[in-house]
C-alpha cells in the first residue's frame, strides 16, 4: 500500500520543492517488489539551496529566546505525535 500524505519533494525554505533535476528514486517493498514511494533524487544544487535556506533561517532562529525555541519544538513534537 502506498504511503499516504507524504511529499515526494524536498522541504527547503519552508516549502515543498521538487529536486532540481526532476529525478526520483523508487523505494521498493522487498516483500512484494512493488514500488511504495518515489523519493526525490537530490543533487549538489538541491543541497546548496537547503544549506542557504538553513543559514537564512538561523539568522531568525538564533535571535529567539529559549522559551520561544522550546515552544516551537513542543509544537513540532505535538504535530509529529
Amino acid at each position: 500500500m502506498p504511503i499516504q500524505d507524504v511529499h515526494n519533494e524536498n522541504f527547503i525554505g519552508g516549502e515543498w520543492v521538487p529536486a532540481t533535476s526532476g529525478a526520483s528514486a523508487e523505494v521498493i517493498d522487498p516483500a512484494t517488489g512493488a514500488t511504495i514511494f518515489s523519493a526525490p533524487f537530490s543533487d549538489a544544487h538541491d543541497v546548496d539551496l537547503a544549506v542557504t535556506a538553513a543559514a537564512d533561517a538561523f539568522m531568525t532562529w538564533g535571535r529567539t529566546t529559549p522559551l520561544e525555541r522550546a515552544t516551537a519544538l513542543f509544537k513540532l513534537a505535538d504535530a509529529i505525535e
